[in-house]
């Protein structure tokens, strides 16, 4: 019996200790897929955005795109200011999803980046096609934050941003 009960003890100890292990780890592994699937599917929204939506009016109507475009007639969203307005809508469902740069356009100056903001851009830079997460407590729950570069690749994203009159910066 005793050879039985020893057996048993050690994988009892043995199972409370590696389970909650192993499933914490594949809870952080299923979070970054999903966050790495939700950001491939924003990207690829903002993609046919610029083909069939920006391309297609700007330049060519009176219709400009703009940030402030809420209200006003004969004004579109930019790209990125659809994504941040999709943000703030799926915000309210769990999903929350944010562009930030070390070089904000004035609009969005007075955002100040947390320490896993600042993070994930000095690592981005470093290795532009990594992910970077980190787990985090944040209203008594564990939460999984992901960064993902968002890599201007579009010519005219590019352009647009380096000659904007209000861009933060050149030579992007």
């Amino acid at each position: 019996m005793l050879p039985i009960a020893v057996v048993l003890s050690i994988a009892i100890i043995i199972i409370l200790v590696v389970v909650p292990q192993q499933l914490e780890k594949n809870a952080k592994a299923n979070a970054i897929e999903s966050a790495k699937a939700t950001v491939d599917q924003f990207k690829a929204l903002r993609k046919y955005y610029v083909a069939n939506v920006i391309k297609k009016v700007i330049g060519k109507s009176k219709v400009k795109a703009s940030y402030n475009h809420k209200g006003v007639d004969k004004t579109i969203p930019l790209p990125a200011t659809m994504i941040h307005d999709l943000s703030q809508i799926l915000s309210k469902k769990g999903t929350k999803i944010n562009l930030y740069s070390a070089y904000p356009f004035p609009i969005r100056s007075s955002r100040q980046l947390d320490k896993f903001q600042e993070n994930s851009w000095q690592y981005l830079n470093k290795n532009p096609d990594g992910i970077f997460s980190q787990s985090t407590e944040r209203q008594g729950k564990q939460r999984i934050r992901v960064a993902i570069a968002d890599k201007m690749v579009a010519v005219g994203c590019v352009n647009c941003h380096n000659t904007h009159k209000e861009t933060p910066r050149t030579g992007w």
